[in-house]
């Protein structure tokens, strides 16, 4: 069975091929590289953290919980007992250099399962509830809590994947509990890529059932919003395969890309030189004329022709859309660490959210940079780059 192998340094991938087989689960995740080199001093008050989360937003992708130190009771109990489970399963004593392995999904799943179930025991069910009712509830009454600044979140997380072991939705709070914590964060959200997998079941994922509108059925959503934050946390420590790999089949499951999709791909496709994935992506999505498209076309015609009428035309389009991006990409203005989830067309704050997904592909074309700022010199207020530049985008 072919199974995606990352290349990179960093990162948690799952073959797309295999969300198509009759198990309807994956069938192996590439076990990741370890992003941070694991302590095992404190690694209880380290990984622990995840039980200071707070303010999450079900059902928006772009929000991240922040998380901060809760002291040393954090450092006990179900949730902290969990996150040991998990980076002991899916890291092991593996040293720092050890390449991706695979794991087989099935045998990863249920290590987990068994994992939670020792650590929350058997807890209380209501008559007249199935697993799965008892398991989305209480994910919901997670959602809520976290939402209201609740650290009882992830542990109501941990009791509904005990209740329902393929509850996406409560891997993604746990996800995005761990903060900025990619070594935790990366198992979780692939557990819910999983989770998310083995609850739809293999139907919604074949041609058929892509057709029918993968995305218009409500189920998906929990497996969808894993498989996002998957491949974005990939993105954000460098995992550009992985990442890319996820970002694809998001494209093809749901190609009306109302996860935004398409844009984190083409920022990876022109960072990496991958002309042919830009390419498929103008064809796919001809009729974009946001300033993500329209500023990585001009990047894409200086790259093939250099400064000619082609590429200045392509600029002189992009800036008409959003004048605000060139201060953002040549490092006049800063890109706040924290990007507003709405925006007004044609402002700043869509002009952050360009910068940063396009600014790693602007910096690695020879002359991009130098030709940018002399085709808007006298245009907008643009001073020379500061000495320490934004090598990549923002945390989750």
């Amino acid at each position: 069975m072919a199974t995606y192998l990352v290349r990179s340094t960093a990162g948690c991938s799952i073959s797309p091929d295999l969300f198509r087989e009759n198990s309807g689960i994956p069938g192996t995740v590439d076990r990741p590289f370890r992003p941070i080199p694991r302590v095992r001093t404190g690694l209880a008050l380290r990984l622990a953290w995840i039980q200071a989360s707070r303010s999450a937003q079900p059902g928006r992708e772009s929000s991240a919980l922040l998380a901060n130190p809760p002291g040393e009771s954090a450092a006990t109990g179900p949730v902290a007992e969990f996150v040991l489970g998990i980076m002991e399963i899916f890291y092991g004593d593996q040293p720092a250099d050890t390449p991706p392995g695979t794991v087989d999904a099935s045998t990863l799943k249920r290590r987990v399962d068994a994992l939670i179930a020792e650590v929350v025991g058997d807890p209380p069910a209501p008559l007249g509830l199935s697993p799965e009712q008892l398991g989305a509830e209480t994910a919901a009454a997670a959602w809520d809590a976290a939402e209201n600044g609740d650290n009882a979140a992830p542990d109501l997380a941990l009791l509904a994947l005990r209740y329902w072991p393929s509850c996406a939705d409560a891997y993604v709070l746990l996800g995005l509990s761990a903060g900025d914590q990619a070594d935790l964060a990366l198992p979780l959200f692939t557990l819910g890529v999983v989770a998310g997998a083995e609850a739809l079941g293999p139907a919604p994922f074949s041609e058929e059932g892509v057709d029918a509108g993968f995305w218009l059925n409500p189920e998906t959503r929990p497996f969808m919003a894993a498989l996002g934050f998957l491949a974005r946390t990939n993105r954000e420590i460098g995992a550009l395969d992985a990442a890319a790999v996820h970002f694809a089949e998001m494209l093809r499951l749901n190609p009306s890309d109302d996860q935004g999709a398409r844009y984190e791909l083409m920022s990876i496709a022109l960072a990496i030189g991958d002309m042919e994935t830009a390419t498929n992506l103008f064809r796919a999505y001809a009729d974009d004329t946001g300033p993500v498209f329209a500023y990585a076309r001009s990047l894409f015609a200086f790259r093939h022709g250099g400064d000619d009428d082609r590429s200045r035309l392509a600029l002189r389009d992009a800036r008409e859309g959003n004048a605000h991006v060139p201060p953002f990409m040549l490092g006049a203005k800063p890109i706040p660490e924290e990007l507003d989830e709405e925006f007004e067309a044609g402002g700043e704050s869509e002009a952050a959210l360009c910068a940063e997904l396009l600014r790693p592909a602007w910096e690695s074309t020879p002359g991009a940079m130098d030709w940018l700022r002399a085709q808007t010199a006298g245009l907008v207020n643009i001073a020379p780059p500061p000495k320490e530049k934004r090598s990549g985008p923002r945390q989750l």
